[in-house]
């Protein structure tokens, strides 16, 4: 059936069963079913309840905030960016802001430490909390639970969905859920089902279409792809399991809301070998990596 089956398993905590396969699904039945979805997700909606708000973005990396940008165009809320939680925490209390969208792993200030030191702000000055929404590609249980210790309003998952980010922004308006179909699904998004790498035949051509709105950061962001390579493999010959982790990790957190499945399910199987020092596997799944992203053609919808 073409698939594959894994596990990934945390010692104390319990273990993840995957599988993939792959069918034939009839061309007719799969429009049906994407028309449907488009046509009962109230992203009109979503947008326009978000459009007033002023949205703080604190993110160190670039393909991050480009995504969640991208997801935000049409909506056109205030956004202002900051590199990392010391700068997002500076940015905060000098401003004035309807929600935080906050990273977890930042260098300098990560995001829980910046969100303990806002909450200690706001008391300290009887403010209400501002809602602050944790970002990461982290789903074990702890992580969300510490994230929750920590002062965060909710976690939302990589790789994010436009409508749950929308559906969640849409809770901080003065509206709220009672304006708005806020609840179609939930904050917490479940694991990203593992999609098939469909790594190609030598010579074969894996053909991508880019999603409208999308045109002008995908291509960009399958570039930064194409670039790292090298870099795991420097990383790998030194040893520098840490170096694959951080790449990985970011990779499997937006794989998906570029449009590369693929590439999330790669991250995670590469972040979780980095974690356990496994050169045999990293090595093997670069090779799928490369041979994956060294064979994409963009295709682009006609409108």
């Amino acid at each position: 059936m073409e698939g594959r089956i894994w596990v990934e398993s945390k010692v104390g905590e319990g273990s993840t069963f995957f599988f993939t396969a792959r069918f034939d699904v009839d061309a007719d039945q799969s429009e049906r079913k994407a028309a449907e979805q488009v046509a009962t997700t109230p992203l009109a909606d979503l947008e326009t309840a978000i459009g007033g708000l002023h949205i703080l973005l604190v993110d160190d990396t670039d393909y991050n905030r480009f995504l969640i940008l991208a997801y935000l165009r049409d909506a056109k809320p205030t956004v202002e960016i900051a590199e990392n939680g010391q700068i997002g925490l500076q940015m905060f209390q000098a401003g004035h802001y309807d929600v935080v969208l906050m990273d977890v792993e930042m260098p300098v200030m990560d995001g829980p430490t910046a969100t303990r030191e806002i909450r200690r702000w706001e008391q300290e000055r009887g403010l209400e909390a501002t809602p602050i929404y944790a970002l990461t590609a982290h789903a074990f249980t702890e992580i969300i639970k510490r994230g929750l210790e920590s002062g965060f309003t909710d976690i939302l998952t990589k790789p994010i969905r436009k409508v749950t980010l929308l559906e969640a922004l849409a809770r901080c308006t003065k509206g709220g859920a009672e304006g708005h179909a806020m609840n179609t699904m939930p904050t917490h998004e479940p694991a990203p089902e593992p999609v098939e790498a469909a790594v190609p035949q030598a010579g074969g051509r894996i053909q991508i279409l880019v999603e409208e709105g999308m045109e002008d950061v995908v291509p960009g962001y399958l570039e930064k792809r194409r670039a790292e390579l090298p870099v795991y493999r420097q990383a790998l010959e030194a040893g520098d399991f840490e170096a694959i982790r951080r790449m990985a990790h970011k990779t499997k957190g937006t794989g998906t809301g570029y449009g590369f499945p693929a590439l999330t399910e790669l991250g995670a199987v590469l972040e979780q070998a980095a974690m356990r020092g496994d050169s045999a596997t990293i090595a093997d799944k670069l090779s799928e990596y490369a041979l994956y992203i060294g064979n994409i053609e963009l295709q682009y919808s006609k409108r």
